[in-house]
């Protein structure tokens, strides 16, 4: 468990933010964080507090397939946002990743904002 505390200046203002962190590692295969942030700013005169909640799921199926999930929301934002991805490595050098990202709008019950999905492929070849 990680405990934080940080303040000075922030663009136009100050700022001061307490987080903590918690990790868990159930086994070599999966492990668990969670994170919370509160911060009070003030900006050109203006003061507000935010919150923001993080949860990451990792799974280590071997050393060369893994899979993440992160997901976030803060209540300024009033955004939930969903990230997961899958990491292979068919041969040292190369890696496939598939991500998908989704993104919820608090304002508008939650519904969804956008969401995407990308492969990318870095394949070496060695002559």
């Amino acid at each position: 468990m990680n405990l934080r505390y940080q303040w000075g200046d922030f663009y136009n203002g100050t700022k001061n933010t307490a987080e903590t962190a918690m990790n868990v590692k159930f086994n070599r295969y999966l492990s668990f964080t969670s994170e919370i942030a509160y911060s009070d700013l003030t900006i050109n005169a203006r003061s507000f507090n935010t919150s923001e909640y993080s949860l990451h799921l990792n799974t280590n199926v071997s050393t060369r397939l893994n899979a993440r999930t992160y997901i976030q929301w803060n209540n300024e934002d009033k955004i939930v946002n969903l990230n997961f991805r899958i990491h292979f490595i068919p041969q040292i050098g190369s890696d496939i990743y598939l991500v998908y990202n989704h993104l919820w709008d608090g304002f508008r019950n939650y519904s969804t904002s956008y969401n995407t999905g990308i492969i990318k492929i870095a394949y070496r070849i060695t002559f």
